[in-house]
């Protein structure tokens, strides 16, 4: 048996259309090994209308989704000197 452990971490980016209701454009997904075992971060675009609309927006998203990743990663390894 072999077991691994891991933090998994899922966010999405939204748009707040015309009439009040929010459509989801993008969905990210980490996990982070907390054994030295093999990570990952993707982001997956659920509607490229509204992601090409608003790439701005979903990438920073995306960025803020990233600082959150790297908070965990730290969390988890020691950082380098």
């Amino acid at each position: 048996l072999s077991i691994t452990k891991s933090i998994s971490l899922r966010g999405s980016s939204t748009i707040t259309n015309a009439d009040g209701t929010k459509t989801q454009v993008a969905m990210f997904d980490a996990q982070i090994s907390t054994d030295n075992a093999q990570s990952y971060n993707n982001m997956n675009i659920m509607n490229q209308d509204l992601y090409l609309a608003n790439k701005a927006q979903v990438r920073q998203d995306k960025s803020d989704f990233d600082d959150k990743v790297w908070e965990a990663e730290d969390s988890v390894s020691p950082t380098e000197a």
